[in-house]
């Protein structure tokens, strides 16, 4: 089962001000049939989520995947 748990959208500012999306990350829980959770380790001592930087053409459960 996944399950969709967080869209983090960076947003940047141009000179003029102007907002616009420069980054969209997200992460999502993997649970099997006993329950059990995929954590990933991202450094030492540092535990999460699977996810990731998601890319141009990607959906949010495809780039955290």
């Amino acid at each position: 089962m996944l399950i969709l748990l967080s869209l983090l959208v960076v947003i940047g500012f141009s000179r003029e001000g102007k907002a616009h999306m420069k980054n969209v990350f997200s992460r999502v829980m993997i649970k099997d049939k006993d329950q059990n959770i995929l954590v990933v380790q991202d450094r030492p001592g540092l535990w999460n989520f699977p996810g990731g930087k998601q890319e141009l053409g990607e959906t949010p459960i495809e780039c955290a995947a």
